[in-house]
């Protein structure tokens, strides 16, 4: 069976399968019947990583290991695609895809022993993530009992999990949520009232004993209400099958856990950046904001039938410092993580070796190139990864006319199905300030089903928060299919290039290549009369040049909208 293509991304996480790597003959010699005893070929496969998932900002706070509701969707995505890679598997009986939990913090922390602080950081988070997945439960109470720095889950945990609905036994069926106020860890006597009511409550219903039995079940069921398959089914992973170590690291869970700190960044501030944050502390607060994007787990997949053995996997366990992380550096490491005159993102202008015009080779130090990532061996997954390197983007701007003029479709949810299989990427989220949407390209041409909220059941024109518990019925958003990679490159000569944009412009009906030479002049008068007023009288070209700057460069916000953004210089091919 081929190797499926599967990717679902959102604001909540980014779930996807690698691209397939080729496999290449083997060559051995053979060995007469009477030296088999002695002589033999040794063949030792290549670690390769099918699939990730992506647990980003959303799922953890700042400073955190507690892992929030919002990770519900990742967690449903990875079990999607578990079972899809499971349903590949040439065995008998079929398996999932043995995996690995790498933990990550942002590149901030303690003026002294910031390394040490946040490889534990990190590790505590990948903790949390592998307890989840395989209802280790002492984990979490392990974590619950021993704070470290900033990371302390008390009573704010419980509020948390008493939020959200849970499934009460013995049916399983979905209660309302305990506590509804804030997750302050009751530091109001109000809060903490109505903390101590839901316990009460809480415990009563279960017909619990000890405050401690109350924590054990209430572990339980948080974990089975944010981790499920897409059915609603449970989704538990066996730690002695499921995993690349299988778990014979023992406690330590030696290569299946490993927290990387902020040894691999995919996002860095220049220095003039970092030194301007901490001027204040609304600054520092910036900044960490924008540092979350590196706050994040990565669960990679392995081929099935990969086993490592754990005392020689080059990462330490997720409870050691972070002294073994060091010996897999690159001999640059520090510099590749380090601030420089830029800001960096990971899989940016990659290549350190590059050719001129004359084809004589630049060298570009490696600290101003995406090559943010310390770790050669942690490199080496994330560079193909959709989970960690960026993708090639289709990007596409949604505008509706008004009475002066096109205005943006801002902050509107979309839901794109990226192909026709039934395995295509599925990607949500929402538009931009000025109305544009990136999609991932998956294949240089595909079709793809874009449903878009334009007629706003959302609300008004801003972006709902990142907790929303309230979602729109995607059935009512308005259907468009985009037929990607078919739009001809720019040249006023191809009528067909000029077709196409005036028909994406929404001028001319049905399918740009059967226009008639007097359908494709009436489009062209179309156009030009709803432009008028920017510079008439034009000459031909001059009118076709207008049309491929309308659809590919410019976008201009109504004159008399002072609040709007000024987009002029942003691309929307």
């Amino acid at each position: 069976m081929a190797d499926p293509i599967f990717i679902d991304i959102d604001s909540y996480g980014i779930v996807g399968t690698h691209a397939p790597r080729a496999n290449l003959p083997v060559v051995a010699a053979p060995i007469p019947d009477e030296q088999k005893a002695k002589n033999y070929n040794t063949f030792r496969p290549h670690l390769i990583a099918i699939g990730c998932m992506r647990l980003p900002h959303l799922g953890f706070a700042f400073d955190s290991s507690l892992i929030g509701p919002n990770a519900e969707g990742a967690f449903t995505r990875l079990a999607k695609l578990m079972q899809t890679l499971r349903d590949t598997d040439s065995a008998n009986p079929k398996r999932f895809p043995p995996c690995s939990v790498f933990g990550h913090t942002d590149p901030v922390g303690p003026a002294s022993g910031r390394d040490e602080y946040n490889k534990t950081l990190g590790g505590r988070r990948a903790l949390a993530v592998y307890a989840v997945l395989t209802r280790t439960y002492a984990i979490w109470e392990e974590l619950f009992q021993n704070s470290f720095g900033g990371d302390v889950w008390g009573v704010a945990s419980i509020q948390t999990m008493l939020s959200i609905p849970l499934r009460k036994p013995p049916k399983n069926e979905l209660e309302p949520p305990y506590y509804s106020g804030p997750i302050d860890g009751a530091k109001t006597k109000q809060t903490k009232q109505d903390t101590d009511d839901a316990v009460a409550a809480y415990r009563m219903a279960r017909g619990l004993n000890t405050i401690n039995d109350v924590r054990r079940k209430l572990f339980e069921e948080y974990m089975d209400a944010i981790c499920h398959d897409p059915s609603g089914e449970l989704f538990v992973l066996d730690p002695k099958k499921d995993f690349i170590a299988k778990g014979k690291g023992c406690k330590g869970l030696k290569g299946d856990v490993q927290g990387c700190g902020d040894f691999n960044p995919i996002f860095l501030l220049s220095k003039e950046m970092e030194e301007t944050s901490k001027t204040s502390p609304e600054m520092i607060n910036s900044r960490n904001d924008i540092y979350k994007v590196d706050r994040r787990v990565l669960v990679f997949l392995f081929r099935q039938g990969t086993e490592i053995d754990p005392q020689k996997w080059p990462c330490p366990a997720p409870r050691e410092g972070p002294a073994g992380c060091k010996l897999r550096f690159w001999s640059d490491g520090d510099k590749r993580r380090g601030e420089t005159d830029q800001n960096r993102t990971f899989g940016e202008k990659m290549p350190i070796l590059t050719l001129d015009d004359s084809n004589n080779v630049v060298v570009t130090a490696v600290e101003q190139t995406g090559n943010t990532m310390a770790c050669r061996f942690y490199h080496g997954f994330a560079v193909n990864s959709p989970c960690e390197a960026p993708l090639k983007e289709w990007v596409i701007r949604f505008l509706v006319d008004s009475f002066n003029g096109q205005r943006p479709l801002r902050y509107r949810r979309y839901v794109v199905k990226a192909g026709e299989s039934d395995s295509a990427a599925v990607i949500r989220g929402f538009t931009d300030e000025t109305g544009v949407v990136r999609i991932p390209v998956l294949d240089e041409k595909t079709k793809m089903t874009i449903a878009l909220d334009a007629a706003r059941v959302t609300g008004p024109d801003v972006k709902p928060p990142d907790n929303d518990t309230n979602p729109p019925d995607e059935s009512k958003f308005i259907q468009l299919v985009l037929d990607c990679g078919a739009l001809h490159p720019r040249d006023n000569s191809d009528q067909l290039a000029v077709k196409q944009r005036l028909y994406n412009l929404g001028f001319g009906d049905g399918d740009p290549e059967t226009w008639s030479s007097d359908l494709y002049a009436i489009a062209l008068r179309h156009f030009k009369r709803s432009t008028a007023n920017k510079g008439d009288p034009r000459t031909d070209d001059e009118v076709l040049t207008s049309v491929m700057n309308e659809h590919d460069i410019i976008y201009r916000a109504p004159v008399d909208d002072p609040n709007a953004p000024d987009t002029s210089a942003v691309p929307t091919s």
